[in-house]
Protein backbone atom coordinates (compact mmCIF):
# COMPACT_ATOMS: atom_id res chain seq x y z
CA UNK A 1 0.00 0.00 0.00
CA UNK A 2 2.96 2.51 0.99
CA UNK A 3 4.25 1.84 -2.48
CA UNK A 4 1.31 2.52 -4.13
CA UNK A 5 0.73 5.81 -2.23
CA UNK A 6 4.02 6.89 -3.02
CA UNK A 7 3.71 6.26 -6.63
CA UNK A 8 0.22 7.72 -7.11
CA UNK A 9 0.63 10.88 -5.30
CA UNK A 10 1.53 13.77 -7.37
CA UNK A 11 2.15 16.85 -5.14
CA UNK A 12 1.39 19.31 -7.69
CA UNK A 13 -1.86 18.45 -8.47
CA UNK A 14 -3.00 18.55 -4.45
CA UNK A 15 -4.48 21.60 -4.34
CA UNK A 16 -5.82 23.06 -0.60
CA UNK A 17 -4.32 24.79 2.69
CA UNK A 18 -3.15 22.29 5.48
CA UNK A 19 -6.59 22.98 7.01
CA UNK A 20 -8.32 21.70 4.18
CA UNK A 21 -6.52 18.50 4.19
CA UNK A 22 -6.66 18.56 7.90
CA UNK A 23 -10.87 18.38 7.58
CA UNK A 24 -10.81 15.82 4.82
CA UNK A 25 -8.10 13.57 7.02
CA UNK A 26 -10.30 13.80 10.06
CA UNK A 27 -13.62 13.14 7.76
CA UNK A 28 -11.49 9.72 6.15
CA UNK A 29 -11.13 9.04 9.99
CA UNK A 30 -14.50 9.18 10.55
CA UNK A 31 -15.83 7.57 8.06
CA UNK A 32 -13.02 4.96 8.16
CA UNK A 33 -13.77 4.38 12.19
CA UNK A 34 -18.07 3.72 11.26
CA UNK A 35 -17.07 1.28 8.96
CA UNK A 36 -14.92 -0.64 11.44
CA UNK A 37 -17.97 -0.23 13.93
CA UNK A 38 -20.18 -3.08 11.92
CA UNK A 39 -20.15 -5.97 13.49
CA UNK A 40 -19.81 -8.65 10.85
CA UNK A 41 -19.15 -7.93 7.33
CA UNK A 42 -19.16 -9.59 4.36
CA UNK A 43 -16.62 -10.04 1.28
CA UNK A 44 -17.77 -6.42 -0.24
CA UNK A 45 -17.90 -4.66 3.03
CA UNK A 46 -14.66 -5.95 3.75
CA UNK A 47 -13.24 -3.91 0.39
CA UNK A 48 -15.28 -1.48 1.45
CA UNK A 49 -13.58 -1.05 5.21
CA UNK A 50 -10.39 -1.59 3.10
CA UNK A 51 -10.96 1.19 0.71
CA UNK A 52 -11.91 3.80 3.46
CA UNK A 53 -8.53 3.06 5.40
CA UNK A 54 -6.64 3.29 2.05
CA UNK A 55 -8.49 7.04 1.65
CA UNK A 56 -7.37 7.36 5.74
CA UNK A 57 -4.08 7.11 4.21
CA UNK A 58 -4.39 8.88 1.87
CA UNK A 59 -5.36 11.80 3.43
CA UNK A 60 -2.55 11.08 6.05
CA UNK A 61 0.02 11.42 3.04
CA UNK A 62 -1.35 14.87 1.47
CA UNK A 63 -1.73 16.52 5.02
CA UNK A 64 1.97 15.19 6.18
CA UNK A 65 3.68 16.12 2.35
CA UNK A 66 1.99 19.57 2.81
CA UNK A 67 3.37 20.20 6.13
CA UNK A 68 6.65 19.15 4.99
CA UNK A 69 6.74 21.40 2.33
CA UNK A 70 5.77 24.16 4.67
CA UNK A 71 7.91 23.80 6.77
CA UNK A 72 11.03 23.60 4.60
CA UNK A 73 9.51 26.98 2.93
CA UNK A 74 9.87 28.69 6.49
CA UNK A 75 13.35 27.12 6.63
CA UNK A 76 14.47 28.65 2.85
CA UNK A 77 13.15 31.81 4.34
CA UNK A 78 15.04 32.10 7.47
CA UNK A 79 17.99 31.43 6.14
CA UNK A 80 17.79 33.95 3.68
CA UNK A 81 16.82 36.73 6.00
CA UNK A 82 20.06 35.35 8.15
CA UNK A 83 21.92 35.61 5.25
CA UNK A 84 20.54 39.01 4.09
CA UNK A 85 21.21 40.34 7.77
CA UNK A 86 24.67 39.26 7.96
CA UNK A 87 25.46 40.92 4.52
CA UNK A 88 24.13 43.85 5.82
CA UNK A 89 26.24 43.68 8.78
CA UNK A 90 29.49 42.91 6.98
CA UNK A 91 28.93 46.53 5.45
Amino acid sequence: MKNRLVTEYKCYQDKGSISVKLGKLQNAITIGLEQLRKPSQTAAELKITARKLYDIADCALRLSTEETLVQRAEQRENLDEKSELSQAMSF
